[in-house]
């Protein structure tokens, strides 16, 4: 909703140096400069999502079932109850995308194709329960400050190769079914110090991963991706690996595992965990291996 002067568009208007956001005329809004954040759903029986912003904004947030709420705020955290399991639309007004650094969401079967609009997102946590989030992540690629991203809901689709523009990002969290593509773009993120992937139809190398120092939490659970060397894992802390194919499928694997390891001059404390129905068991070929980094403070789990 606009003002026009004439036929010029008015986008922006002030009263004494404060920028107007909404003007009303009689109890009917006439004037309106706010961006708008649309999430539909499927099916449920209560809604929730967390939004912050680096200053305060005005909200307004329309539920679809007749509540409106709307106040100030730099931080939003809320929660609706449906009358009963329900498919629409929340509607989420605000001063501006750009002023959005952190969306959250964990409950609701939610469409998230539209947040592609926040890219001044630093913080991405998606979370779906029951029939989980969905939608496609070929708009993701526009979030090019997020820092930390985790999007977890078998009904996401898309293929992560969007994702190849999120250079920034320090944890990398990908866990859904439903996305698919090559992650080796991972190796060239270095700042990456946490990397979660789970998705049978995830492939590629991440044997570039060797390079990135900072990687200090890596788990894999995807049998088609692989890692070329053991010991491009040797920085990290948590190590754990589930394939159902691949490198570690065997006993000399596993054990090749251990002993590439152990002749790093530096492993970190931590845990080491191979155990999945796809990998070898160790044998006597890398016991002195497992011992040293036992020795080192690392916690060993296997077939």
């Amino acid at each position: 909703m606009s003002i026009k002067l004439g036929n010029t568009e008015i986008n922006k208007v002030y009263l004494g140096g404060t920028e107007i956001k909404k003007a009303y005329l009689g109890g009917t809004l006439v004037y309106e400069n706010q961006v708008h954040l649309e999430l539909p759903f499927t099916n449920q029986s209560v809604v929730r999502f967390a939004i912050q912003t680096t200053d305060s904004s005005d909200w307004t947030i329309d539920w679809g079932d007749g509540v409106i709420e709307t106040f100030i705020s730099s931080a939003v955290k809320r929660e609706h109850t449906y009358s009963t399991a329900t498919t629409g639309t929340v509607k989420i007004s605000f001063n501006s995308f750009d002023n959005i650094n952190y969306f959250l969401t964990e409950l609701g079967a939610i469409d998230v194709t539209n947040i592609s609009n926040l890219t001044s997102l630093t913080f991405l946590s998606l979370k779906g329960s029951g029939s989980g989030l969905y939608g496609d992540i070929s708009g993701f690629s526009n979030l090019t400050s997020l820092q930390y991203s985790t999007i977890e809901g078998n009904n996401i689709t898309g293929s992560i190769t969007n994702l190849s523009t999120l250079t920034n990002v320090k944890q990398f969290d990908i866990v859904s079914n439903g996305i698919s593509g090559d992650v080796t773009f991972l190796t060239t993120f270095n700042d990456l110090d946490r990397l979660f992937l789970r998705g049978t139809s995830l492939t590629g190398d991440l044997g570039g991963l060797g390079a990135n120092t900072k990687l200090d939490y890596f788990r894999l659970d995807s049998g088609t991706i692989d890692y070329t060397y053991q010991t491009v894992l040797y920085n990290a802390y948590y190590i754990l690996l589930r394939l159902a194919s691949g490198e570690l499928s065997s006993s000399a694997d596993i054990d090749q595992f251990f002993i590439d390891l152990d002749a790093v001059a530096t492993v970190k404390s931590g845990t080491i965990d191979l155990r999945s129905a796809g990998a070898g068991s160790p044998t006597a070929t890398s016991l002195s291996a497992r011992n040293s980094l036992i020795s080192k403070g690392r916690t060993i789990l296997t077939n």
